[in-house]
């Protein structure tokens, strides 16, 4: 669910920086079919490049390890406090998820329950739009069908049929100024990029642009229909007449090109403005560099450097302990923390215990950082993935690190970021804390074993 939200909103923010971007650099040119196709391809990104993801790798600076910066204030705070953040995590982590798990199920029903509606309403207006060119007298004129009803306010045109109005005294000239506009429309398409960018609006209802966008998108059919008309060698003068004729006439339908219901002022100026030089189509090469920007900042995820795979029989040789300890070069010691600074605090200590859940006494052969969920975890030593793995009791989800004479454990886990075979860097990100396994709360499950034997990873720290 968490995954929807953050593209809904990647997407968003595509679509404002297209947004800006246009109405900084193309509004204002008569190349109305490239800024037509701007929309049409803007509007496909901005859906398409949030659900690419890439991962790129970031030079490595060293081999130490680095940890996000401390939340000095609060932890000062708890300290007062006599408050670690270990002993909130037991039960008030559990309880802040499951908040936001409701919080989060009830906006994304809230989203679907509208869009839902929304979506219905749309289906309506199509529906109404069929069914009265059903009910309408029609005819073929000049190889376009053409319905005629008494229902039809001003003249439009929606799919491949041109919808006039019946029995309002329009004479010959006007007739044909009409049906060489509403043609344009009808040959190239415009009803779907109308329906193409309502069905987008009505996933995107949160977002007001979309509904800027369409009235945009409409206004360039229009400019582009009235330029075609322009060009035929028609009277000017009448045509802006007829504009202004019809535009008192009844309201506007939606979804489909109006011939004379939309901005009448700016397509009566458009007529008589001069055109773009054909130089002005230089601006739109501008839309690469857009396009690599919104790439690099929605798909391109950085991921900490990660070393080449091994093959498949070094695979094997690491999965049985026979691969040569010269492949690890440096920092093969466990010496780092797992977590950061704020979880460093141990729950359960290496040695005999109480078994949280079996409640008899057994051999802990590790250490346990209470953590938040999701928290990143770190490799404490440069090494060698010699295991990920998904267990549905014990460990859980799990991973070994080979080290040279050691090895590290990091078990509980919720994700992996890395794979069996993969070389690791100390303090590079190898997965996340979890519950899974045998568990009663978020945690990092942390063992250093010599030479096969576990050793208390305490005395590991640095």
């Amino acid at each position: 669910m968490s995954s929807l939200i953050s593209y809904l909103a990647e997407s968003t923010a595509c679509i404002i920086l297209i947004f800006v971007f246009y109405k900084l650099l193309f509004s204002s040119l008569t190349f109305f079919q490239w800024r037509r196709f701007y929309w049409l391809t803007g509007i496909g990104l901005s859906l398409i490049i949030p659900l690419v993801k890439m991962e790129v790798s970031f030079p490595a600076t060293d081999g130490l390890i680095f940890y996000p910066i401390e939340i000095v204030g609060e932890f000062e705070d708890n300290m007062k406090e006599g408050i670690f953040p270990e002993e909130r995590d037991t039960n008030a982590v559990k309880n802040e998820a499951n908040f936001k798990q409701w919080a989060l199920s009830l906006i994304l029903t809230f989203y679907a329950g509208v869009a839902l509606l929304l979506l219905i309403k749309l289906a309506t207006k199509v529906f109404l739009i069929i069914r009265l060119g059903k009910n309408g007298s029609s005819k073929i004129i000049g190889g376009f069908r053409v319905i005629e009803s008494g229902k039809v306010n001003i003249p439009y045109s929606f799919l491949n049929k041109i919808y006039l109005p019946k029995g309002q005294g329009l004479n010959p000239q006007e007739c044909s100024f009409i049906l060489a506009h509403e043609k344009v429309h009808v040959l190239q398409k415009h009803s779907l990029d109308i329906i193409f960018i309502s069905l987008v609006k009505v996933f995107f209802w949160f977002n007001p642009l979309y509904k800027l966008i369409l009235q945009e998108m409409k206004l360039l059919h229009e400019y582009i229909a009235d330029d075609h008309v322009n060009k035929t060698g028609q009277q000017p003068g009448s045509y802006a007449r007829l504009l202004l004729k019809l535009a008192t006439r009844g309201p506007k339908t939606i979804l489909v090109n109006n011939f004379s219901k939309l901005q009448i002022k700016e397509r009566i100026t458009m007529l008589k403005k001069q055109k773009t030089p054909p130089s002005g189509k230089m601006r739109f090469l501008l839309v690469i560099p857009l396009c690599v920007f919104l790439v690099f900042a929605f798909s391109v995820e950085k991921k900490p450097p990660r070393e080449k795979g091994l093959g498949g029989m070094q695979k094997a040789l690491i999965s049985n302990g026979l691969l040569p300890d010269l492949l690890i070069e440096q920092n093969r010691k466990p010496s780092g923390w797992p977590l950061d600074n704020r979880f460093h605090r141990i729950s359960s200590a290496f040695g005999m215990r109480l078994h949280p859940i079996d409640k008899v006494k057994k051999m802990h052969r590790g250490i346990d950082f209470p953590a938040p969920m999701g928290t990143p975890v770190y490799a404490t030593a440069d090494g060698v993935v010699t295991m990920v793995k998904d267990s549905p009791d014990g460990y859980g989800k799990h991973i070994r690190i080979k080290h040279g004479e050691f090895e590290t454990l990091y078990a509980q886990l919720s994700s992996f970021e890395v794979k069996t075979g993969d070389r690791v860097l100390r303090g590079q990100i190898i997965g996340s804390v979890g519950s899974s396994g045998r568990s009663t709360n978020p945690h990092l499950h942390y063992e250093v074993l010599k030479n096969g034997k576990p050793v208390d990873p305490e005395d590991t720290f640095c």
